[in-house]
């Protein structure tokens, strides 16, 4: 009767610690299996979610970035009496321009805010600032292209303009005028020979031969036309006559070739900046709609 017992004492520690019981085993794992697959499914779930959010990041990181030079250096050109307002028959570019980067810095910050708080309203406002300025900057950028494309013909007109009639009657037209001639070392819109109709030159031409100079003038071109404006050769030169082809103090190309040289790449680079702009903000909006979609997920999960 004893060893009876035993043997079923036995049996029973066998059954129980050993692999042979059946019921057991799929008693633990009916209970056991679903929670594991929540554990992984919440691993992958989270692993996926930090990948999304590094990216997220970084896309806003850049937009901030990005966005903060764009702004500060719109100011800074706005700041600053430059050509660009003698070749440019409106603002709107530069304000359109203003508008998209200011948009990326707001973007850029409320995406930062939206991923770093876990806040669903914040990123769908960061979806919907990413589409909007995704919009403005393809917008910007091909109508930049466009533009630029007509910047010679609009660049000889309004400087040749200025050189006819505007110049010395126009204070802010006279000085931006002045500022291209010596910071691109020409004269006149064609060349120096373009002084010789114009109104300035007119004017000039009167003042000096009632002075009784001994030397009868055709054309006077401004000062800024000289290599030294300050210098006395430079007062003493910039009165010519129409068939001098050249003159060592004083610049002969004219500022149009100057101005379309240096705007050729514009309108290009623009675009260029503009599509790789726009692609990184395309990223962006999958991206942040996968985040914003995970959100529930995680949250069900957790």
């Amino acid at each position: 009767m004893m060893a009876r017992n035993v043997n079923s004492e036995t049996d029973t520690e066998t059954n129980t610690n050993g692999r042979g019981s059946p019921l057991l085993l799929r008693y633990f794992r009916g209970i056991d299996r679903p929670a594991i697959h929540r554990v992984r499914s919440f691993r992958d779930q989270n692993v996926r979610y930090r990948f999304l959010k590094w990216i997220a990041l970084s896309i806003s990181t850049i937009s901030v970035v990005v966005g903060g030079l764009g702004v500060g250096t719109t100011l800074w050109a706005l700041s600053k009496t430059t050509y660009l307002q003698i070749i440019r028959s409106s603002s709107a570019g530069v304000y359109l321009l203003m508008v998209s980067v200011a948009l990326l810095l707001l973007t850029g910050v409320v995406g930062l805010t939206g991923v770093l708080r876990h806040n669903k309203s914040i990123m769908g406002s960061f979806v919907v600032l990413l589409f909007v300025s995704l919009v403005f900057f393809l917008v910007g950028g091909i109508w930049t292209y466009i533009t630029a494309t007509q910047t010679d013909q609009l660049s000889l007109q309004r400087v040749a303009q200025i050189v006819q009639y505007d110049y010395g009657k126009d204070s802010s037209k006279t000085a931006l005028l002045d500022i291209v001639q010596q910071s691109f070392r020409c004269c006149g819109s064609t060349n120096f020979l373009s002084w010789t109709t114009s109104s300035y030159s007119l004017n000039q031409t009167e003042t000096n031969l009632q002075k009784d100079s001994g030397v009868t003038p055709t054309f006077t071109v401004p000062k800024s036309c000289c290599i030294e404006p300050a210098s006395q050769d430079c007062q003493d030169h910039r009165h010519m006559k129409s068939d001098v082809t050249t003159n060592k103090y004083i610049y002969t190309k004219g500022c149009v070739q100057k101005l379309q040289a240096s705007n050729i790449p514009y309108g290009t680079y623009a675009l260029c900046a503009s599509l790789t702009i726009a692609l990184l903000q395309i990223v962006g909006l999958v991206v942040s709609f996968l985040l914003f979609r995970m959100f529930d997920y995680l949250d069900a999960l957790s």
